[in-house]
């Protein structure tokens, strides 16, 4: 190939195409690289000022790019070894199944995005978190399949941390991100053993008021009410967490997104006070009644399917309904309607603790509850009667999934 003599009088992305064809050029495994394709890929993509390097051999000579206007580059699918790669104009960078152990040798003085996933066979290779806190700018990192690491070798600036199937072995820390704002730590039961899986201690996020976004999907999570203080929470995700009660929900009164799929919830009352959501999912559940969303006038996106609700016409003059799913609901069943009108009721019935006993005997006459000691579970003295009463609607969900309550 012909290079031109005065590679000065070349635009500086002609001048590292060209410089980088001469590198290549003189490369022993210059045979083996397609580098035509790479430089017409780095045309295409230039002007969107993102690229993606999927071949170990493009990866050879990364830094190149360091005469390139890249803003965004994603690496998938390469080698351990990370060359050098000194660039001032990065800000996002993915290395998608790569196996990397660290980034020192990588300079990026204007990173703010981070994303590292490992796939399931190299998931156990060591990666040195502690490498990240050179990236002074960072503001976002999203750590994916890696069998665990520890929060205080990450940065504590940053503002957004998204986890997935991966285990924080020191949650503690998490209280000293005082800056974080956007949280995700969740699990798809991906892993080779599911009783591995570590439930989260919901407390510990408790004084983190600064959150506004929080995701906490399939975490095995038994209860949230420390989550109530979390006053500035405009979005949450608390789905496939079984057998919630979502009584400190109502105090979250800035949420404007909400999801609680496949939690078995049969009451949604307590979503009454969050009169500012705009979208809800409720997917997957076994409720029966909607009328408590009468109350929401500014929701725009409601998800009901496969639950058990018997009329959906209650919403039909919702005024800001942009788009809602009521079909696939599951086929009605007398008993567990029976169960959900009891419980609905409840609320008018409880006057006291003393009241609270017979509202108890009346409810163990479902069969539904044949093989739950009731008894021991609400023999617990409790301050005031709503504290009672919540405890007691958890329970009712905890039983409902005993006989396959769907």
């Amino acid at each position: 190939m012909d290079f031109p003599d005065n590679p000065d009088s070349y635009n500086s992305s002609q001048d590292a195409e060209h410089r980088f064809l001469q590198d290549i050029s003189r490369d022993k495994y210059s045979s083996e690289l397609n580098y035509e394709h790479l430089i017409d890929e780095f045309r295409n993509q230039v002007e969107d000022n993102k690229l993606v390097i999927s071949d170990n051999n493009d990866l050879k000579n990364i830094e190149f790019l360091n005469d390139f206007q890249i803003k965004e580059l994603i690496i998938e699918d390469c080698i351990n070894v990370i060359p050098k790669l000194k660039t001032p104009k990065i800000k996002k960078i993915t290395f998608s199944n790569c196996g990397i152990q660290n980034l020192h040798d990588i300079w990026l003085p204007s990173l703010k995005f981070l994303s590292l996933s490992w796939d399931f066979q190299n998931s156990k290779d060591y990666f040195d978190f502690s490498s990240l806190r050179q990236f002074s700018k960072l503001k976002e990192l999203v750590i994916e399949h890696t069998e665990a690491f520890e929060l205080k070798q990450i940065p504590q600036y940053i503002t957004k941390l998204e986890v997935y199937e991966s285990y924080i072995t020191d949650m503690e820390e998490l209280m000293n991100f005082t800056k974080l704002t956007n949280f995700t730590y969740t699990f798809f039961y991906l892993f080779e053993y599911i009783e591995d899986i570590q439930q989260i201690d919901v407390s510990l996020l408790a004084e983190m008021v600064q959150l506004t976004y929080l995701n906490l999907q399939n975490c095995i999570l038994d209860q949230v009410d420390p989550l109530k203080t979390l006053v500035n929470l405009k979005e949450l995700n608390l789905a496939g967490n079984k057998n919630l009660n979502i009584f400190p929900l109502q105090f979250l009164k800035q949420l404007t997104v909400l999801s609680i799929e496949q939690c078995l919830l049969i009451d949604i009352t307590y979503l009454k006070p969050l009169v500012n959501l705009k979208e809800l999912h409720i997917f997957d559940n076994n409720i029966v009644y909607l009328e408590p969303l009468k109350e929401l006038q500014q929701i725009e996106y409601l998800d009901t399917r496969s639950n058990l609700i018997l009329d959906v016409s209650v919403l039909n003059n919702h005024p800001n309904f942009c788009s809602y799913f009521f079909e696939d609901q599951k086929q009605p069943d007398k008993q567990k309607i029976a169960f959900a009108n009891k419980l609905r009721d409840i609320n008018t019935q409880i006057t006291s603790i003393r009241n609270m006993n017979k509202i108890r005997y009346d409810l163990k006459s479902y069969k539904i509850f044949q093989h739950w000691q009731v008894d021991k579970c609400l023999q617990r003295s409790m301050r005031n009667y709503i504290q009672f009463f919540s405890q007691v609607t958890s329970l009712f969900q905890q039983l409902s999934s005993l006989q396959n309550f769907e």
